[in-house]
C-alpha cells in the first residue's frame, strides 16, 4: 500500500529557542512559537457563526529528550463574547527529527471546556517564496520556510478554531476548457499564490507560469487584486466578478483587458484547510479549474 511521504526539511529543533531561564517550564524544555491565520467553525447544531481569527499563535514547549509537548495559545482567542485560553497537559508526540505531531489531545481549557487539539507543526512540506521571488518545493530550511502550524482545536461541541497559512502557494493539475470547442488543456506548472487579508476580508490571488491552452502565451505572472474573503462553515471562500488582471511586466504591473476574469472562486476542499477548489472563467473563452494542494507530498511504494 503506497504511503504518503513528506519530503524532509531540517531539524525542527533549529527553530526553537532555548528557555532554562524561563520559569514557566522545565529544563531541556524549548519553545516554539508558530502563527497562521484561523477561522472559526460551528459544530452541531451551534449558534456560532463562522468567523476569522488574525494571527492566530500556538507556543510549543517539547521536552526533546522525555518526547513530550504541551500546547499554550499566545493570542487572544474570543468566540460569542468569551475569551479562550488553553494550556494542554504535556503529552507524547509522533513524527520526525522535521515535525512534531500532536494527534490528538483532549484537556481542559482554563475555565473548564473541553478541548481536543490535532495539529501538526513543521518545517517543511510546502511550497513558498525564497528571497529571489522564485517558488520552490525544496527540502531545506532557509529564512524564508520557518514553521507552519495546520491545526484545529475543537471546542466541546460548540465550534472548532483550524489554521491556515496568510500567504499560501496551491499547487496542482489545472485543467482548461475551450468554451467555444470543449478542448482540454492540462498543465501541471501553474501555482496559485493565495494572500489572506481576514482583518479586511479581501484576498489577492497570484498566477504564476498561467498558460491557458497550447496556442496561448505563457503569462509569467498575473495578478487579481481585491478579491472578496469570506468564512464558510467549510472553511473559507474567495471569489470575485468581472476582474481585469494585472501582469508583470518588470517592475510594474500593468491591466490586461485581454484576460478580463469573468469569474475567479477559491474554497476549502479537505477539512485540514491544506487543500483549495480553484476555478474560474477567462474572457468568455476558457474555463479553468484545479484541486490545488500547498502540501509538498512524495510518493513511496513502501508499506
Amino acid at each position: 500500500m503506497k504511503k504518503i511521504l513528506y519530503a524532509a526539511a531540517a531539524s525542527l529543533l533549529m527553530l526553537t529557542t532555548a528557555c532554562n531561564d524561563d520559569n514557566d517550564f522545565e529544563e531541556n524544555t524549548y519553545n516554539l512559537d508558530v502563527s497562521s491565520e484561523a477561522v472559526v467553525l460551528p459544530l452541531q447544531n451551534s449558534a456560532v457563526q463562522p468567523r476569522f481569527l488574525a494571527n492566530f499563535q500556538i507556543r510549543v514547549s517539547q521536552n526533546i529528550y522525555e518526547g513530550w509537548a504541551k500546547l499554550h495559545n499566545q493570542s487572544t482567542i474570543t468566540v460569542n463574547g468569551e475569551n479562550l485560553n488553553f494550556t494542554s497537559p504535556e503529552t507524547k508526540t509522533t513524527g520526525n527529527a522535521y515535525s512534531l505531531v500532536v494527534n490528538p489531545l483532549p484537556f481542559d481549557s482554563q475555565d473548564g471546556r473541553k478541548i481536543t487539539a490535532n495539529a501538526v507543526f513543521t518545517t517543511q512540506y510546502y511550497y513558498y517564496n525564497n528571497s529571489t521571488g522564485e517558488v520552490i518545493k525544496d527540502p531545506k530550511l532557509t529564512a524564508q520556510t520557518g514553521s507552519r502550524m495546520i491545526a484545529s482545536f475543537a471546542v466541546g461541541d460548540s465550534y472548532v478554531i483550524k489554521t491556515f497559512q496568510k500567504n499560501t502557494f496551491f499547487a496542482g493539475k489545472t485543467v482548461t476548457t475551450v468554451s467555444a470547442t470543449g478542448d482540454n488543456y492540462t498543465n501541471d506548472g501553474i501555482l496559485y499564490n493565495v494572500v489572506f487579508d481576514v482583518v479586511n476580508r479581501t484576498a489577492t490571488v497570484f498566477m504564476l507560469n498561467a498558460k491557458f491552452n497550447d496556442k496561448a502565451p505563457l503569462i509569467s505572472k498575473l495578478r487579481l487584486s481585491n478579491l472578496k474573503l469570506e468564512p464558510t462553515t467549510s472553511g473559507y471562500r474567495v471569489y470575485g466578478e468581472n476582474i481585469v488582471p494585472e501582469v508583470a511586466e518588470g517592475n510594474s504591473w500593468v491591466p490586461n483587458d485581454r484576460y478580463k476574469f469573468d469569474s475567479f472562486e477559491v474554497t476549502t476542499a479537505t477539512a485540514d484547510l491544506t487543500q483549495a477548489n480553484i476555478r474560474y472563467s477567462v474572457a468568455s473563452v476558457y474555463k479553468g479549474s484545479c484541486l490545488g494542494s500547498y502540501i509538498y507530498q512524495l510518493q513511496s511504494s513502501q508499506n
